[in-house]
């Protein structure tokens, strides 16, 4: 199912919860394709209750599809899925928080609800 044929669904929702009426899409409905930037809304938890909602730009991963050596600092090196076959280590799965220092890709850890192609430059 392309892009357009999600938004095209989603904001047939009565909810509105799938696409905000601003291109945002449900994780449940569909992933970023891989290491593609996009807009990210995230969920934690807020002390006595409820939660606290913010947006990032960040980077999918699925599993073992990018070397760490290629994605991770050195320091952060041999913490993700090894395949013995190749004898290499891979970026675990998860959204990445983007820097633009090319080393510093962290994992978000707060739930991903959302996602949203980033909006093109002027």
């Amino acid at each position: 199912m392309s892009n357009q044929e999600i938004f095209k669904n989603a904001e047939n929702k009565p909810d509105g919860y799938t696409l905000l009426g601003t291109g945002w899409v449900s994780i449940e409905e569909a992933q970023p394709k891989p290491q593609q930037r996009v807009y990210v809304v995230c969920e934690n938890p807020k002390y006595g209750g409820g939660v606290v909602r913010f947006q990032t730009m960040a980077e999918y991963i699925p599993t073992m599809t990018v070397k760490e050596e290629d994605y991770m600092a050195d320091e952060f090196q041999g913490d993700g899925d090894y395949n013995e076959e190749e004898d290499e280590y891979y970026t675990p799965e998860g959204f990445y928080e983007w820097q633009s220092e090319p080393e510093m890709n962290w994992k978000i850890s707060a739930k991903v609800t959302h996602w949203m192609p980033l909006i093109a430059l002027p």
